[in-house]
């Protein structure tokens, strides 16, 4: 039997047209979307090619733009970026080993980065002191409309400023993780927005202390007093076989933490759904099934306790696997932001709830199901001395939590 954590937030009409604000866009797909490429939860309504189509017609000539992309061969990306030579906008590429680049019909500098079972992971874009695009989108026509995915448009010259460090360090030196000073420049700083809104930034495999599995376990657990430092935990991983990272999930859930886990149903995260399923951590595979051919649930983030001033969202391009949370020489090269802010935990949040629902009405008897959600009465409204809340939970909900924010 499972307990179901219900949280009923009141918010004024107006506050979710203004729920991000112009300093960070989020975009996710929706492969049950009749347009894919485009989801409801999305701050900006519009596809996620389209937006990283904008994100590029945007840079002015003369600005220099730098693209570090593991796949690329969406025409409506690819068309955006020779349209961008073609301005005169100063383009710099590094590519996956693999990248075919006969998909562009202009001319511009790039290096194909990665060796053997190494791999160039990043997806992310630069403009010079400007802003930046990131996540774990792909830019290909597969993760626009057959995969989840989600993908950060963040206006910061500061951050901007980070990602070109670590860019022209790649550039220079591949993976040489030796030259240290160079590395502090740009690995583990952190950027303040006006709205309080924090973010810090990690890459691999430069970032050896801490490691990206230790970002995670950091963030969420105190080794040295040995207690949590959350209450409830949401994550949706494409790959989890990091045995490191189970093994805090396991001690999290020993003291109590709330945790809901959705992984890809690839045949490399059997062992792992398996032995989270027997210690009583509620983990499921996407709705989608990719073992049988109907796509890939690509997503790489978790929510620590939203709607709490200790709201977090830690994403990027890693996998929680070996090769892209521990840092060597032969290790991925990897982005991964730990972002504080109660609005964006907010977004992801609901992101995980819709696949999560999905999801759970295919593999148990209880979830957090929309037809309990459409059924919730308020009364009276408008509201005066007393607010009523009138509900009919599914048959087999033993509990019911209530979190009035």
């Amino acid at each position: 039997m499972y307990t179901i954590v219900f949280i009923v937030f009141l918010i004024p009409s107006f506050f979710s047209s203004l729920l991000l604000y112009s300093q960070i866009n989020v975009y996710f797909t929706d492969p049950y979307n009749d347009v894919p490429s485009i989801s409801f939860l999305s701050t900006a309504k519009k596809p996620i090619d389209f937006a990283l189509k904008d994100f590029i017609d945007s840079v002015s000539p003369q600005t220099t733009m730098y693209v570090c992309i593991y796949e690329v061969n969406n025409t409506t990306i690819t068309t955006a970026i020779d349209t961008a030579v073609n301005r005169r906008v100063k383009i710099y590429a590094i590519f996956g080993k693999d990248v075919s680049t006969s998909v562009f019909k202009s001319s511009f500098e790039y290096k194909k980065i990665g060796f053997s079972s190494q791999i160039m992971h990043n997806k992310f874009v630069v403009v010079k002191s400007s802003k930046v695009w990131t996540g774990s989108y792909n830019f290909t026509v597969s993760a626009t409309y057959d995969q989840d995915n989600f993908a950060l448009e963040i206006f910061s010259k500061e951050l901007a400023e980070i990602y070109e460090k670590a860019f022209l360090y790649m550039w220079d030196h591949g993976n040489d993780i030796t030259i240290s000073t160079r590395i502090a420049e740009f690995n583990n700083k952190s950027v303040d927005f006006i709205d309080g809104t924090k973010i810090t930034v990690y890459f691999n495999p430069y970032s050896q202390n801490p490691q990206l599995k230790n970002v995670l376990i950091d963030n969420w657990y105190d080794v040295f007093e040995e207690k949590p430092k959350i209450k409830n935990l949401y994550f949706t991983v494409a790959w989890f076989t990091l045995e490191d990272v189970s093994d805090i999930i396991k001690m999290l859930r020993d003291k109590n933490v709330d945790i809901f886990g959705i992984i890809d149903d690839d045949s490399q995260n059997f062992s792992m759904y398996q032995k989270l399923r027997n210690y009583g951590i509620s983990i499921y595979f996407d709705a989608r099934r990719t073992f049988y051919g109907e796509g890939l649930m690509h997503h790489k983030y978790c929510v620590v306790d939203p709607f709490t001033k200790n709201a977090k969202v830690i994403c990027g391009s890693a996998n929680w696997s070996d090769a892209a949370l521990t840092s060597e020489s032969n290790k991925n090269y990897e982005n991964l932001l730990v972002i504080e802010s109660q609005k964006i935990a907010e977004v992801f949040y609901k992101e995980f709830l819709r696949l999560y629902n999905k999801t759970v009405s295919q593999q148990v008897s209880t979830s957090l199901s929309d037809e309990m959600i459409e059924n919730i009465i308020f009364y009276p409204n408008p509201v005066k001395e007393k607010l009523n809340i009138k509900f009919k939970p599914n048959f087999s909900v033993k509990e019911i939590k209530l979190l009035i924010v």
